[in-house]
């Protein structure tokens, strides 16, 4: 009779046997996959760390805007006070240019003679130096 016994050397081997053969090619898929995991992760990694620059990039251009923004507005503040300061100006020249007018057509109706040349030449002094100083302020050149 043959002995069928099989020795426990021959059970552990029979067993590694089956484990390699089974269990060794799903390790290695699994590594395969991990790797590729890794890969992948490794591409996010890039991406986020490209993200968080253009996101800074971002952040400063934005508190660029702001600041350019809050100038913009003080400058319009500041257009407006001026060009409400003009228009009073301009209303006052406009004023001076009419009582000049009327004065010019009172002086034609009346018979010629000496009225009041000096309080004429000083209405148009002033405006003329009103004139001038709007000029000024808006930025023409009078010669």
């Amino acid at each position: 009779m043959a002995n069928n016994a099989v020795t426990a050397t021959e059970v552990r081997d029979i067993v590694i046997g089956a484990i390699e053969a089974l269990v060794l090619p799903r390790f290695d898929e699994h590594d395969k996959r991990f790797d590729a995991l890794e890969a992948d992760m490794a591409e996010v990694k890039e991406d986020v760390r490209t993200l968080k620059e253009d996101v800074s990039g971002l952040k400063e251009d934005v508190r660029t805007l702001k600041e350019d923004v809050r100038t913009l507005k003080e400058d319009m503040r500041q257009v407006k006070i001026s060009l409400h300061d003009l228009q009073g100006r301009v209303q006052n020249v406009e004023s001076d240019v009419r009582e000049l007018y009327n004065m010019v057509a009172k002086l034609q109706k009346q018979p010629k003679g000496k009225l009041a040349p000096l309080a004429l030449e000083k209405l148009v002094t002033h405006t003329h130096d009103d004139v001038l100083l709007l000029a000024r302020t808006v930025g023409v050149r009078m010669t």
